[in-house]
């Protein structure tokens, strides 16, 4: 059984006024390269134009993409799992790279029979822990940093009291931000479980859903 996939992309694309707004821009970018190009007709300068423009909206984008503020309800699978109960708070990313790996850990937890509530780290993630036997945190990283709602997340819990965490992070090329938020888990009195980077551009050593499932399988109780 799989989660209820959203990523940041479907949370911003809602009947929001900023959604919109970016929409305008991306619109408004494209009319005016168009009309550079045909008063001065001048290609080359018109396409330079249109490509600066595209860029600004598209960094524009991101930057907020990475910024808002992503709440899903509990989801809870195989509730009857009898090995342990494990609590999953991850940050979607802007594309589906990150709640695909997720997914494919939650399925080697899931065949070593744990029972999984899973959330997305936000203001209203539940802050108490103490029912569950392991706490999986996953994000995807921009600039090589852990994302700032995993780090806020864990400086509301506060010490972990020896908790065992598991870390699912994906990134471009970089496994800065894993080592990071190693420590960040560690610096808190959390014990590591399992720790892994796969890459959505980098090459893996083998197919990064199989890394995850692997890496779920291997959790015991």
């Amino acid at each position: 059984m799989e989660f209820q996939k959203k990523s940041a992309f479907h949370s911003l694309f809602k009947p929001k006024l900023i959604g919109i707004f970016y929409l305008i821009v991306f619109i408004t970018s494209i009319i005016l390269g168009i009309l550079y190009i045909e008063l001065l007709g001048v290609f080359i300068l018109g396409a330079i134009l249109l490509g600066v423009l595209l860029l600004i909206f598209l960094v524009v984008m991101l930057i907020q993409l990475s910024k808002i503020e992503i709440i899903w309800d509990i989801q809870t699978i195989n509730p009857e799992g009898n090995t342990g109960k494990v609590f999953v708070v991850f940050r979607p990313g802007i594309t589906d790279f990150q709640e695909r790996m997720i997914d494919a850990f939650l399925q080697g937890l899931i065949k070593n029979d744990w029972a999984v509530d899973i959330t997305s780290a936000s203001s209203k993630t539940p802050y108490k822990i103490d029912q569950y036997d392991l706490l999986v945190l996953g994000m995807p990283t921009y600039g090589g940093l852990p994302h700032q709602t995993i780090l806020d997340f864990l400086d509301i819990l506060g010490d972990l009291n020896g908790k065992r965490t598991a870390l699912i992070v994906t990134a471009m090329g970089s496994d800065e931000a894993r080592k990071a938020l190693e420590n960040k888990v560690r610096n808190a009195n959390g014990i590591i479980a399992e720790s892994l980077t796969v890459y959505n551009m980098k090459e893996n050593k083998e197919n990064p859903r199989d890394i995850c499932y692997k890496a779920g399988r291997n959790i015991k109780a």
